[in-house]
């Protein structure tokens, strides 16, 4: 995975950028009040600023973007976690194990290690009374731990291999509330200044309650909508998770549920052969997980929706829904042919949950290089438009700032390079300051919510990228 963010903003030649690729070999995040109760509720707020990057190892003209874990980009597709509570966000700061290249079979505990930059490196900042924590790891924490994510990319770059030279924008900035895994709280991010009403912010403000409710209602515990399981985990092994068909251990607050997953999650999880052990979802579990069994039992409006693509592609259906699922479904069937040369055997089962996984989840299927955008150029326009792909909820736009907790997240222009050797230090262009994003939650949350930033450089373990 090259890093073109890093990569244009320090001036690797285009010819270089195989070599020169600023790869990471660990996730880096940037625990906001982790031990001192989170962002304040009832309006409080915290602000954080990131650098566009923070320097780990030494560098040279010579080396850039060729050392491992040389930098960490703050800016390049990032992920904001909203933790609701303390057990939640302890679960996530202590999951941490080895991730050896297989046929190793044991991942050994490591305690999340703390970043170490180098003397004088650009490092975030909090606004007075906020600690941030800087910790490396080399796995993504599991999603039975339940949080809210938000993304967020400032600046915007572009290079080889799909673009003939580099360039970066450092004026753009780009934002979502992502629920292509799944939905748990109601938060809402926005551009600082952007007050025009057609784009105030994304997400939802409602109160906490509002929002648990309707999530409730629509699952109702699996059985109209699958619900993931809460992984609970005990201080002495912080990394095999506790059956919670009767609650979590002693000394563990119950999550707050419930947490739902995408339409693309329950195809990818439901059906897995052998279940996964510990589950992910109340579709794939058996007992000690819950009380019954429920291996692939996708609850009411789960079989629904999988019943709706049956009937509409094989024949059995008419109207206007079935004739956008029937587009949907020729333009990654075109899409496969191209990637392998032959179509996909949608009456084998098993070909047919993989393929409606990445249906769903509106992504490349696996071991296709190209893009989906490219694949099949004169199909995609229509079938991106589709309004019926899935039933999950997308972001709404609002037209007014709410007035709840939240965090400010803004750029920094990186300090320039302190006396001493010119080889120590990049070039750095100092980006436009009025770049910031502010992100809301409920006002009705926890007091020990818990806000983390989580650089991607490299793929969470525990689900894909997109």
């Amino acid at each position: 995975m090259h890093d073109l963010w890093l990569q244009s903003q320090l001036g690797v030649k285009e010819a270089d950028y195989l070599s020169r690729s600023f790869q990471t070999t660990k996730l880096y995040r940037v625990w906001i009040n982790h031990d001192n109760g989170g962002i304040p509720t009832n309006g409080g707020s915290v602000t954080v600023t990131v650098p566009f990057y923070t320097q780990l190892k030494p560098w040279t003209p010579a080396d850039s973007g060729q050392v491992q874990d040389q930098f960490v980009d703050w800016w390049n597709a990032m992920r904001v976690y909203v933790f609701d509570g303390k057990d939640a966000a302890d679960g996530a700061y202590n999951f941490s194990q080895d991730n050896p290249p297989p046929p190793t079979p044991v991942k050994p505990v490591l305690p999340p290690y703390p970043v170490t930059p180098v003397a004088g490196a650009a490092l975030p900042t909090c606004s007075t009374g906020c600690n941030l924590d800087l910790r490396s790891y080399n796995v993504g924490f599991p999603y039975g731990v339940p949080g809210q994510l938000v993304e967020y990319t400032f600046a915007s770059a572009e290079g080889p291999p799909n673009a003939k030279t580099f360039d970066i924008k450092l004026e753009r900035v780009n934002y979502n509330i992502s629920a292509v895994d799944s939905i748990y709280l109601p938060a809402a991010i926005g551009a600082k200044g952007n007050n025009t009403d057609l784009n105030t912010y994304l997400g939802s403000i409602q109160t906490l309650k509002t929002f648990r409710d309707e999530l409730n209602g629509f699952a109702k515990q699996g059985a109209r909508w699958p619900e993931f399981i809460p992984a609970y985990y005990l201080p002495s092994n912080s990394i095999i998770a506790i059956p919670s068909v009767n609650g979590p251990p002693a000394g563990i607050t119950p999550y707050p549920g419930p947490q739902v997953p995408s339409a693309n999650f329950i195809v990818a999880e439901s059906f897995r052969i052998p279940a996964p052990a510990p589950p992910t979802l109340t579709s794939d579990a058996d007992p000690p997980w819950v009380k019954q069994k429920t291996y692939g039992d996708l609850g009411k409006i789960g079989k629904a929706t999988l019943d709706l693509w049956s009937k509409c592609t094989t024949g059995g259906g008419t109207g206007k829904t079935c004739g956008q699922i029937q587009g949907v479904r020729d333009f990654f069937v075109a899409d496969y042919k191209q990637c392998f040369g032959v179509e996909p055997n949608l009456n084998d089962t098993k070909v047919l949950h993989d393929f409606l996984r990445d249906v769903y989840g509106w992504a490349q299927f696996p071991d296709c290089k190209e893009s989906l955008a490219k694949m099949v150029p004169g199909q995609y326009p229509t079938a991106i438009s589709c309004p019926v792909i899935s039933p999950s909820g997308r972001p709404r736009r609002g037209g007014g700032a709410p007035r709840l907790p939240f965090a400010r997240l803004r750029p920094a222009a990186a300090p320039r390079p302190p006396p001493g050797p010119p080889a120590r230090r990049p070039p750095y262009t100092s980006p436009n300051a009025r770049l910031a994003l502010c992100l809301w939650c409920s006002s009705s949350m926890a007091c020990l919510m818990r806000a983390e930033l989580s650089n991607l450089s490299r793929m969470r373990s525990s689900g894909r990228w997109r």
